[in-house]
């Protein structure tokens, strides 16, 4: 699993990675939150992909890099 992410991270940033690739790989980095602890444009880059509409915040808690609670997906979760 992390050859994959290491592998679809390199094809992202070399402009390799179709639409659907970015989209799976950085729901399944906002879903576990290892995308927070990356470098900001991976963060800036998930958010714009949440507020398109194109993916969407977890049902479980995560945190950012600092510790800070983000939001959820599950009705009443924190927003």
């Amino acid at each position: 699993m992390a050859n994959d992410r290491i592998d679809f991270i390199i094809a992202f940033e070399n402009g390799e990675a179709t639409d659907e690739e970015t989209i799976e790989n950085f729901q399944k980095m906002i879903d576990d939150g290892s995308v927070w602890g990356l470098q900001g444009f991976y963060g800036r880059t998930a958010q714009a992909l949440i507020d398109s509409g194109k993916c969407h915040w977890p049902e479980k808690q995560t945190y950012d890099y600092y510790g800070n609670k983000l939001p959820t997906s599950k009705a009443g979760g924190s927003k």
